[in-house]
């Protein structure tokens, strides 16, 4: 028996849906494992899985949580156990107090104070900054009971605002080419250093961050395993800085960014400081693959 439910969402449900867009599917089921099956099942398809268990996502939920109000605004329900996902849309209530969300995506801008000073880190930079960007204005339009979870409808959004000039308004359209060619390996298109310093601008007009400072591979690395050993990131900003580092060398990963687009999978292991040692060693041997492997479960420390 299908124990489990599968949801198209996101932008491919938008008018505005397109090459660039995002092929979003949602996979939930009871137990991790199933979920690992069901990620390679529909990744090896060309789907961007993102997977969790009926009680994450029930937590969610109860939390308020507005990726939830996302997914009921978003989706299609393809099939569905039991009727379990679309009766935790029905009873789904949006949280109205979105100031510790607002501050949390602020401060997501800290894994940007540095820049590696090459193409693939420029790139980096610009899938980082689309991440953070959206997520923030998702939720600073929420506070003003606006809902909205479409990139180009959000970033419309600033130009009827007058928050951003025409100009601004084509580079931050043009952020969504820049990310699709880095997820994809478009490696011939990757950004200039020109069009980062605009979107560094951009950041300092919305109030994001102020600026970020461009640096060579080896001081690089050494700023940002401080910044992991010391700071308080989460599982995601973790991955994101190790994910830099690699860009600073000059080495490309498709896996890491496969990863990227699945928190539930890595998340509390990059919580785990022996865990983290151990990643940052393989960095030291520029060991790719066994990172892959670790951040896929497929070795274990």
């Amino acid at each position: 028996m299908k124990k489990y439910s599968i949801i198209k969402f996101g932008s491919q449900l938008n008018s505005n849906f397109d090459k660039y867009s995002d092929k979003d599917l949602l996979v939930v089921a009871d137990t991790s494992r199933h979920l690992s099956f069901l990620y390679e099942k529909y990744s090896s398809q060309g789907w961007s899985v993102s997977g969790y268990t009926y009680s994450k996502l029930k937590y969610l939920s109860n939390k308020g949580s507005l990726f939830i109000s996302h997914l009921k605004k978003d989706s299609e329900i393809l099939f569905d156990y039991r009727n379990k996902f679309q009766e935790l849309l029905d009873s789904h209530q949006i949280e109205r107090d979105f100031k510790n969300e607002i501050k949390g995506s602020k401060d997501y801008f800290d894994i940007l104070r540095n820049i590696p000073d090459n193409q693939l880190g420029y790139a980096w930079f610009a899938d980082c900054f689309y991440v953070g960007l959206r997520n923030y204005l998702i939720f600073k339009n929420a506070e003003r009971n606006i809902f909205e979870f479409s990139y180009l409808n959000i970033i419309e959004l600033l130009r009827q605002n007058c928050q951003v000039t025409e100009t601004e308004y084509t580079l931050l359209r043009e952020l969504r080419v820049v990310k699709f060619n880095y997820r994809e390996d478009i490696l011939d298109e990757l950004p200039s250093k020109l069009y980062v310093l605009s979107l560094i601008q951009i950041a300092r007009k919305l109030d994001l961050f102020e600026s970020s400072n461009f640096i060579e591979t080896l001081l690089f690395e050494n700023l940002t395993l401080s910044y992991i050993k010391e700071s308080n990131f989460n599982g995601y900003q973790r991955l994101r800085l190790i994910e830099g580092i690699y860009c600073a060398k000059e080495i490309n990963i498709p896996e890491v960014k496969r990863i990227i687009s699945n928190p539930q999978f890595y998340a509390s292991r990059l919580m785990d400081n022996k865990f983290m040692m151990e990643i940052i060693r393989q960095l030291n041997k520029n060991a790719t693959q066994h990172f892959v492997n670790l951040m896929a479960g497929k070795v274990h420390v």
